[in-house]
């Protein structure tokens, strides 16, 4: 994962993509159904767009943002000053102090192809073990062969890593284009598949 300092082109869409967060992201939010209390990890929050939609989704629980590129760690950080239950950190998930089962949920938004492929499965792990028994990730990832992941490597990359896909649907972004949008549990043994959405 690059810890460059974004271009121009990067930085004027993450800051329009918080500006437009209510519209990108809260449709998305309200078909997870949120019960308002989880502990919540975000991997890759870049502006924090995400973030401050999840902890609104929240009220009761709390958001836990990890960043590694310490130019958005410091820009969500500004941005999210006075959210209460968001708490940012700048670094690396693997190494961050995360105690076993302290999490409900975690959410990949368009993250995991950026992470190398060799520490994919090092960075799951991790997750795993942060995760509650039961909980729950969260992720929406391109599929492009030019910038995402194929699905059938993601599945794999979750599998191994001991946990069951709980859904999966392919979804179009206006932006990205197609994604795939999908949920794992940790220990769960139920899968559903759906269309395009």
């Amino acid at each position: 994962m690059s810890t460059r300092r974004p271009g121009f082109g990067e930085r004027f869409w993450m800051g329009l993509e918080f500006f437009l967060a209510p519209y990108l992201f809260r449709r998305y939010l309200r078909s997870l159904a949120l019960k308002g209390s989880e502990r919540v990890l975000e991997v890759g929050c870049g502006s924090g767009a995400l973030t401050r939609e999840i902890s609104r989704m929240v009220p009761s629980g709390s958001v836990v943002a990890i960043e590694m590129s310490p130019y958005w760690a410091e820009s969500a950080t500004r941005r999210l000053r006075g959210r209460a239950n968001v708490h940012l950190w700048q670094g690396d998930v693997r190494t961050a102090d995360l105690r076993p089962a302290s999490f409900d949920a975690v959410f990949f938004h368009f993250v995991l192809h950026d992470i190398p492929e060799c520490d994919r499965s090092s960075l799951l792990s991790a997750l795993h073990e942060a995760l509650a028994p039961g909980g729950l990730v969260y992720l929406r990832e391109p599929i492009s062969p030019r910038h995402g992941l194929r699905v059938e490597l993601t599945r794999t990359h979750f599998r191994d890593a001991g946990f069951s896909c709980l859904e999966e649907r392919m979804g179009v972004s206006r932006v990205a284009g197609k994604m795939l949008v999908a949920s794992y549990v940790k220990g769960g043994e139920t899968a559903r598949a759906r269309g395009d959405s």
